[in-house]
């Protein structure tokens, strides 16, 4: 359902660029104020919190107490995060084609589509084989999508290239938080989530730095 956010808003830049050129203010408007919407419904939810967690969140100590197992898959994660390419970088293909800045939204919004299209089946498939063979499955999917945007000399090809990226997260982001909370504790499982997003953020913070600059 996040993920379906992605789409509709995508669509809704090219809209706005397609009606008037260069307003990018407006796409800042108006992604302000649907953000604005967008905090305001947190005030229907109702949070559970555990009384018996153990640790200091944030701190070092908080990692040290988490299963060897999971300092040792987090480690992978980050480094399998600085080795991948943000989606915005490639986004960057689009120029050497000469599309217009208008269109650059759609492809994002194609990759969103197959995330959010094959991340239920996914997920069930994890289920079925276990989520290591289905992470091994999205970083070969993830090779497989550099190679078509990078080879990509039309704008059609370029689009199967996010296609195909899009079916990257789907097979990545739910299965690692899923796999994370299998080998750890109910009473540590928020801070071990914490870590693995830490570690996805920053590896994607220096991959989108290094990416830049190569490009």
């Amino acid at each position: 359902m996040d993920t379906v956010g992605s789409i509709l808003g995508p669509f809704v830049a090219f809209l706005i660029l397609q009606h008037w050129p260069g307003a990018f203010y407006r796409v800042f408007l108006t992604s302000f104020l649907i953000g604005l919407v967008a905090l305001a419904s947190l005030g229907f939810i109702t949070e559970f919190t555990s009384r018996h967690s153990r640790g200091q969140s944030g701190s070092l100590a908080s990692f040290r107490i988490l299963p060897r197992q999971f300092r040792t898959y987090v480690a992978l994660i980050f480094l399998l995060s600085v080795g991948t390419v943000p989606v915005v970088v490639l986004l960057l293909k689009t120029q050497p084609l000469g599309l217009a800045i208008a269109d650059v939204p759609l492809f994002y919004m194609l990759y969103s589509v197959s995330y959010a299209a094959l991340s239920l089946p996914v997920g069930q498939l994890s289920d079925r084989i276990g989520a290591k063979r289905v992470l091994v499955i999205g970083y070969t999917v993830l090779i497989a999508s550099y190679l078509i945007i990078g080879l990509a000399g039309t704008s059609v090809s370029l689009a199967i290239g996010f296609l195909v990226l899009g079916c990257f997260p789907a097979l990545t982001d739910g299965i690692q938080r899923s796999y994370a909370a299998k080998i750890t504790e109910s009473s540590v499982r928020g801070q071990a989530l914490g870590w693995l997003n830490a570690a996805v953020g920053f590896g994607g913070f220096i991959a989108g730095a290094g990416g830049g600059y190569l490009w």
